[in-house]
Formats: structure tokens, sequence, C-alpha cells
């Protein structure tokens, strides 16, 4: 099993490229067998999920913590101006960004006569035996 980190994955950056699918991504480039090509599609998807659950909890905490019109309704949170209690935001953000996630990884035998880039060693998603 590996464990990753919501933070290797999410960030409210928009040019934020996730290690995990970008190590993902390099073993699918190489010539690796169709068992192992349905392995790391599947993990891909997988991971690809927990950032769209991510997003969506993310959103309902901004709407959560944002400030409240006068008919009560939240405002667009567009800055940290707009949040009611940015410290409570911030911890609740802090304990979702530092959450983790536990899928099945591929095992380094599978991979280890590969071709890849440095960092898709130390990917999260690579397990030792």
């Amino acid at each position: 099993m590996a464990t990753i980190h919501i933070n290797e994955i999410c960030s409210t950056d928009p040019t934020f490229q996730p290690p995990v699918l970008v190590a993902l991504s390099d073993i699918l480039a190489q010539r690796i067998n169709s068992r192992l090509g349905r392995k790391v599609r599947k993990l891909q998807q997988a991971v690809q999920v927990e950032i769209e659950v991510v997003k969506a909890e993310f959103e309902r905490l901004r709407s959560v913590y944002a400030r409240r019109d006068e008919n009560g309704n939240p405002v667009n949170v567009e800055s940290e101006r707009d949040l009611d209690d940015v410290r409570a935001f911030r911890l609740a953000v802090d304990e979702l960004m530092n959450d983790t996630l536990d899928i099945e990884g591929i095992p380094f035998a599978a991979i280890e006569d590969l071709s890849l880039k440095g960092a898709t060693w130390a990917s999260s998603i690579i397990e030792d035996e």
C-alpha cells in the first residue's frame, strides 16, 4: 500500500503538476506490458477522483467560512477579507491538505528495468517490496 499526502496531489497553485501524476505518465511513456499499463491507468483515475473530492471539499470550506450577506448567504470568497474566520479556515484547509490517501502502489520490481526520470523513482506511488 502506498500512502500519498493530499498536498502531493493538490495545490492552490494553478500551475502545480502533481508529482504522482507526472510519475505515472513517465511510466506510461515507457514500453510496459498491458497488465502494468492497466494498473497505472487505474492509479491515475483513482488520483484524479481524489483530486476532485479534495477540490470539492476545499470549495465547501470556503463556503462554510465565508462571510454572509444581509440575507445570510455566503459571499463569493476572492480573498481572506471575504472569510468570517481566517484562522479557522486556514486550520481546516491545513487539516485537509495534510490528510493522506492509501492506495495500491506500483511494486519497484515492476519498473526497475525501465528508463525513468529520477522524480519517478522517488514518487510515493512506488512501493518497496
